[in-house]
């Protein structure tokens, strides 16, 4: 099976007939950033060893085909209320989704508690896999790329992987929690340079508190305090280096082997205030 980051399975290993140590192996192979090349086994990587030692035990537990293990509950795509798209996209050398740039204080989107949404998650990084994590809530694969996907996504999961140009249609319903959550792709090169957004379930018919035009307070929790300074309490601040963008780091006079320390974030707030909202 093929795994991306923060993809997890249960796996169940009947070690009975087993030898003496074996290996669980990464047999796929990537040789760049963009994403894994497919399968090699002559490129594995060993990443578990079992060691099995002692006589067969009595009572053994038997899973046969058609044991039911938990049971699963599938969402109606009759019951749909509304229909979202989230296309990952790449942009002035960051990431964004729906050509936007993060910001925790704007929701992107406001589910209504207790109602089945269907979510569209496009890749449009050009050639650049996105295994898109989303919080709070698992959602069920409807389709990938338009095809029935396989057996073990169709279950609830909280990512799926997008290849260079695929799109997952997804079912997925918020039941409980009433403050803003991240969905975000989880490579942490990715997402550490914006490709997350920020979605807030409320109860139907009402709004979110992020707007990103009008000030919160940043002590709700899910909006905490950027330690630099970098979001303000409408939305990012405004970064020298991509006007507007918020995007990079804070302007410095800083040059390899040169001189120049960066502005303190009282300095970048500052800026910020005395310049464009």
């Amino acid at each position: 099976m093929t795994l991306a980051n923060a993809n997890r399975r249960d796996i169940i290993v009947d070690f009975t007939h087993a030898p003496d140590e074996l290996f669980l192996e990464n047999i796929m192979e990537q040789t760049d950033g963009r994403g894994p090349k497919g399968i090699n086994p002559k490129k594995k990587v060993n990443l578990l060893k079992f060691i099995v030692e002692g006589n067969p035990v009595e009572g053994n537990l038997v899973i046969a085909e058609g044991t039911p293990l938990r049971p699963h509950v599938a969402l109606n795509p009759e019951d749909v209320k509304i229909t979202r798209e989230f296309k990952f996209n790449r942009s002035n050398g960051a990431w964004q989704i729906n050509d936007k740039w993060l910001s925790p204080r704007r929701a992107d989107a406001v589910p209504a508690l207790g109602q089945t949404e269907r979510w569209i998650l496009k890749n449009g990084g050009g050639g650049w896999a996105h295994p898109i994590h989303i919080h709070l809530s698992g959602f069920q694969v409807q389709s990938l790329n338009g095809r029935t996907p396989p057996k073990e996504i169709q279950f609830n999961n909280d990512t799926v992987a997008l290849e260079g140009g695929d799109e997952a249609e997804i079912l997925i319903r918020f039941s409980t929690f009433t403050v803003p959550f991240a969905l975000h792709c989880h490579i942490l090169e990715h997402e550490d340079m914006r490709m997350m957004s920020v979605f807030d379930p409320q109860p139907a018919g009402q709004l979110s508190p992020c707007d990103g035009v009008t000030a919160i307070d940043p002590m709700i929790s899910g909006i905490a305090h950027h330690p630099q300074g970098l979001f303000g309490d409408r939305g990012p601040v405004d970064i020298p280096l991509i006007q507007d963008q918020g995007v990079g780091i804070p302007h410095t006079d800083f040059t390899p082997g040169g001189g120049g320390v960066a502005p303190s974030p009282t300095e970048v707030g500052r800026k910020h205030n005395s310049g464009k909202n």
